[in-house]
């Protein structure tokens, strides 16, 4: 059961739980900061409008994220295994990995011979 999917009140009492059926269960590398923040589709973002806006919430999340958990940002720094969200979204968009994730996540690719390159392209290197 992860943290996501238990909803608390204001003092920290669940109230509920979402069913697994219904939760998102991702690798934490898959998770990234959401494209709709200019309120443009992953296919339509202008990246230099995106990326101030992603600056902006994830260094909100960071704040958020060491207010819970002050020492976070030390064990993370401290390669223990406990990895941050922030970092991980961050390091995915310092690699370019955010666009393999959303690319292949988004329910507008729709044509199959394109998602079959770009796994060609991810996987096999392999773009023809």
């Amino acid at each position: 059961m992860h943290q996501s999917n238990i909803f608390v009140d204001k003092d920290r009492n669940i109230e509920c739980l979402v069913d697994l059926e219904w939760a998102c269960s991702r690798l934490i590398e898959m998770f990234n900061p959401p494209h709709w923040l200019t309120h443009k589709g992953v296919d339509e973002l202008v990246l230099s409008d995106y990326d101030a806006v992603r600056t902006e919430f994830m260094g909100i999340m960071t704040a958020e994220e060491k207010r819970q958990d002050p020492t976070a940002m030390e064990r993370d720094n401290s390669k223990e295994l406990r990895q941050i969200l922030p970092a991980v979204m961050k390091n995915s968009w310092a690699t370019g990995t955010f666009w393999n994730v959303e690319y292949i996540a988004s329910r507008k690719l729709s044509d199959k011979e394109q998602y079959d390159k770009k796994l060609r392209q991810e996987f096999v290197n392999d773009a023809d």
